[in-house]
């Protein structure tokens, strides 16, 4: 469950696990931290950029001014008109490479696009021929920072600080990366020197007290905090890292006593409640922890994400504990009757303890009222397609509900087109799979080949082979390594005895994806068969059965017709009896044969 399960590890996994004084200081002085400066992006912005750099007549393109180029590319580009902008810039590079503005403002283009990692070259070809560019190292330092390439990302900030030393807020930023890869030594110099230009302030003593905690010196982070809070001594969260201080220099009482007087003294803030359950959890206190968390859940004066990040609290220490959670979330449904992520909590931890049925009920509360959440039905026909029942009405119902409001989800479409498939309604699900490799970007070609050899495998029913095997050579352009596709494409060929070495190269390449998969070992054997390697068809059906995890009726008559061309007669009969009792409508053929003992079609090489 996509949209769930983040929030839910969100507030189960690191965020609600037992903080340590160290994890818990991180979160309380970094809640609202200072981040870099980036560039708006606009609403309408590029989602693709469809258009290739120009490769026709180099001599053509070459012909031109630059400065002309590169201003009509911004004023494309104020337009809207990304991909003739894009042109114009190309055209700007083949004129003169050397540019580092063609290169930067291409690369702004392909990053709006979604394209990170080919703009990402281009900032550093920008940044190459033009160093002294503050705007692109700071891009830069971004980009890496997002892409956790920290040592780059310090290389770019010690370069800007080098041109401009009195930016200050360039110190801090480098003070925060150095923090981020534990150089505290290196981060003590970087808050020194934003203080020389800035002056000591909060943000300042803030990181110096967490420098020096980390390098041991609780002392004197003490007094840094203590400084810090009597210039602002109803700063709430001051008063908790004071307690924090305490802890660490051994003071347990001292701490405890900050914490419930400054909980007991602001009863409506949310970090001040969060802190005091959280100092319970860590010391063991399981009796005031949980009165500490009913406090939280019940006072109506917090806000709704404390009351779920208390709720993840208590779930990760006691997720059994029924009784309480259902009347805690009955009491935050009650505070929050419009929200929506309290029912998507609850549902979680429904799935979790086994309660699917009253977790559906929850997703369905949601979408009553806000139909317009799409990971919601994605959860939601998540769940139902985990059921043995796949092909009920109420799920086809649901996924054309799910389609009335985002036609262009390629999800849904599929969905759709499994449930219609198993009802064998296989025009409406050929049609529902058209709509999705319709919906899909021009990217996801591995989610192509998949819905393609769907659709293969619908005509290969139907009877329309040509359309089939045509589908399936496109899904195999588009992935080859799709080995649904490289399994059923050689079984029907071999079914058809069609270009068996093809047959064979594609149920190889299957074995060898997956060679613990009984229905891919099961396909070769039938190759084999088809070629005449009777023995060998005859090694790899028995290594199918060694796989495989419910009987099917096609192995075993597969089975039976090998054994008989290997001259085991006798003990092909019993194998073609079992596949009649395993098959829900047995051929003629299949019939005869478990009623005589003997294979009746001849077999031709």
């Amino acid at each position: 469950m996509k949209r769930i399960s983040t929030f839910f590890r969100l507030l189960l996994g690191k965020a609600t696990r037992q903080l340590g004084w160290g994890m818990w200081l991180a979160f309380l002085c970094f809640l609202f931290p200072r981040e870099a400066s980036a560039q708006e992006t606009p609403a309408d912005t590029l989602s693709v950029v469809t258009q290739e750099w120009p490769a026709e007549d180099t001599a053509a393109y070459l012909v031109g001014n630059y400065g002309y180029h590169f201003q009509e590319a911004l004023r494309l580009e104020a337009l809207n008109q990304y991909p003739e902008a894009v042109n114009q810039l190309a055209l700007c590079i083949g004129i003169d490479s050397t540019q580092a503005g063609a290169y930067g403002e291409l690369a702004a283009l392909l990053e709006k696009a979604g394209r990170t990692e080919s703009a990402l070259t281009l900032w550093e070809k920008a940044q190459a021929l033009d160093a002294g560019n503050d705007w692109y190292c700071l891009h830069l330092a971004n980009l890496y920072q997002a892409g956790q390439q920290y040592g780059k990302a310090i290389e770019m900030l010690r370069l800007l600080v080098e041109h401009q030393p009195s930016r200050y807020d360039y110190h801090y930023y480098l003070a925060q990366l150095y923090i981020q890869t534990e150089q505290y030594k290196e981060a003590l110099k970087a808050i020194d020197h934003y203080e020389n230009y800035a002056g000591k302030d909060e943000e300042s003593a803030k990181l110096r007290f967490v420098v020096l905690r980390s390098l041991g010196k609780p002392k004197k982070a003490f007094q840094e905090i203590v400084s810090l809070w009597k210039s602002q001594p109803d700063n709430v969260h001051y008063r908790l890292l004071i307690g924090v201080a305490y802890g660490d220099l051994g003071m347990e009482a001292d701490a405890r006593q900050f914490f419930l007087q400054t909980a007991a003294d602001y009863p409506d803030n949310d970090e001040a409640q969060i802190t005091l359950a959280n100092y319970f959890l860590v010391n063991h206190e399981d009796s005031l922890f949980r009165r500490q968390c009913d406090t939280i859940v019940a006072r109506r004066g917090l806000g709704l994400e404390s009351k779920l990040f208390t709720l993840g609290y208590y779930l990760k220490q006691h997720p059994d504990d029924s009784l309480w959670i259902r009347e805690s979330f009955a009491k935050v449904f009650s505070q929050f009757p419009a929200e929506s992520q309290p029912h998507l909590v609850m549902a979680e931890w429904l799935l979790q303890t086994g309660h699917s049925d009253e977790a559906l009920g929850e997703l369905h509360r949601v979408l009553d009222t806000d139909p317009g959440q799409k990971d919601v039905w994605d959860d939601l026909l998540r769940i139902y397609f985990g059921r043995q029942d796949s092909a009920n009405d109420t799920l086809v119902g649901l996924c054309r509900e799910a389609l009335r409001y985002f036609p262009k989800e390629p999800t849904f479409w599929y969905y759709l087109g499994v449930c219609q498939s198993v009802r064998k309604e296989y025009a409406e699900a050929m049609a529902a799979y058209e709509s999705c490799v319709a919906c899909l970007e021009s990217g996801q070609t591995a989610q192509l080949s998949k819905i393609l050899g769907y659709l293969g495998d619908l005509h290969y029913e139907t009877g329309d082979t040509l359309s089939a095997y045509r589908l399936y050579e496109e899904a195999l352009q588009a992935d080859g390594s799709n080995v649904m596709v490289l399994n059923n494409y050689a079984y029907f060929l071999t079914q058809q005895g069609r270009d068996l070495d093809r047959a064979e190269q594609m149920a190889r390449l299957a074995i060898k994806a997956d060679p613990g998969n009984s229905t891919y070992l099961d396909t070769f054997a039938w190759v084999m068969f088809r070629q005449g390697r009777f023995d060998l068809a005859k090694i790899y059906i028995e290594r199918a059965f060694i796989y495989l995890e419910e009987a099917e009726a096609t192995l075993y008559e597969h089975y039976g017709d090998i054994l008989w061309f290997c001259g085991e007669t006798e003990a092909a009969w019993p194998e073609w009896q079992k596949a009649v009792y395993l098959s829900e409508s047995p051929s003629a053929e299949l019939q005869q044969k478990a009623a005589t003992g003997t294979y009746l079609e001849h077999y031709e090489e």
